[in-house]
């Protein structure tokens, strides 16, 4: 009566669902089950009873062949609905969703994301890299102090004061400061900096209209050799 009721306020099934597995626990129906009595409640049925003359498909629908047609639409296009498969199979979406969770085992989960697509050579360098780490197991500290670092960051021309940078004292009497709206300049420049446990080695701003490239981080390479083994030669004095 309870589900009859929610049906006809026109509660989604999955909510319905969770409703009666929050109050009964364990002691409530399946959820096929619960599906099933909610397309029955939709299609006009008014009886409460496990009678097949009611309407929505019959358990005898849960057959192998019907097993076998769902898990290769499923495996066909991993993102089909419930409603699609029924619609394709003729049968409730209660009854789908009984092949799918009960007899099949599926889920249906979100995509893991990544922050890009690696390649075979790709996957390839970054399990050599972390082969490397061994060296650590014999060298020691002196391993992390040749490590150098790079990375890439854009330079606004103009970048504004933050609002936590402009907090100034005031008596609790006195007005609060102003401070106009100010947005950071279209003008910016690629720049790349390089350093090591010692700090910043070499800093490089990207020249108007050059492109990152090969021959481009050849010339950079160059320059951070040279700055380093100028730190180096400091350092030994």
């Amino acid at each position: 009566m309870v589900m009859k009721f929610l049906v006809n306020e026109g509660v989604k099934p999955v909510d319905i669902y969770r409703r009666l597995k929050a109050q009964y626990g364990d002691e409530m129906l399946s959820r096929s089950k619960i599906f099933e009595w909610c397309k029955r409640f939709k299609d006009g049925c008014t009886s409460v009873s496990d009678d097949p003359g009611c309407g929505g498909s019959q358990p005898t629908a849960v057959i192998p062949v019907n097993i076998q047609r769902v898990e290769h639409l499923i495996l066909d296009n991993r993102r089909i609905t419930c409603r699609e498969i029924a619609q394709e199979m003729n049968l409730s979406v209660g009854m789908v969703n009984s092949i799918i969770y009960e007899n099949l085992h599926f889920q249906k989960v979100s995509a893991c994301w990544v922050p890009r697509q690696l390649s075979t050579f790709d996957q390839h360098r970054r399990v050599e890299g972390c082969t490397k780490l061994e060296c650590f197991d014999r060298e020691g500290q002196d391993f992390l102090d040749c490590i150098i670092t790079c990375d890439e960051t854009w330079v606004h021309h103009f970048t504004p004061e933050s609002k936590r940078a402009s907090k100034q004292w005031k008596h609790a009497d006195s007005p609060p400061p102003k401070k106009f709206r100010a947005i950071a300049s279209a003008g910016k420049v690629m720049a790349s900096v390089f350093w090591n446990k010692c700090g910043i080695i070499h800093v490089d701003f990207l020249p108007r209209g050059a492109t990152i490239n090969s021959e481009y981080y050849c010339h950079v390479l160059s320059d951070v050799h040279t700055r380093l083994r100028k730190k180096t030669a400091w350092f030994d004095h």
